[in-house]
């Protein structure tokens, strides 16, 4: 079930950085649940790869959201240059 944005047992136990681990590797979905289960030391090792995971998709947006202002502003300045070479040449032909 989901709780607060996170999938989670019944018993509240958070899940969804097993979730993220079984999916990656369904072949050993068996043996993933129980190394989370007997292992705290697993246990962080998942949270890290979940928590990497997260962290990769927010930098995934946030380039993307760079990519775009990037060729905006190369687009004014292509824009502008053109502008000013007009204005030149009308200006400053003798």
């Amino acid at each position: 079930m989901w709780i607060d944005g996170k999938y989670a047992h019944s018993d509240g136990m958070d899940l969804t950085e097993l979730l993220y681990v079984t999916n990656r590797f369904p072949a050993f979905h068996e043996k993933v649940v129980d190394l989370y289960n007997q292992s705290e030391e697993f246990q962080s090792l998942c949270n890290d790869y979940y928590l990497c995971i997260k962290s990769l998709d927010q930098w995934k947006i946030k380039i993307e959201n760079d990519k775009k202002c990037l060729l905006e502003y190369t687009d004014l300045k292509t824009t502008l240059e053109q502008e000013m070479c007009r204005f030149l040449e009308k200006n400053c032909t003798n």
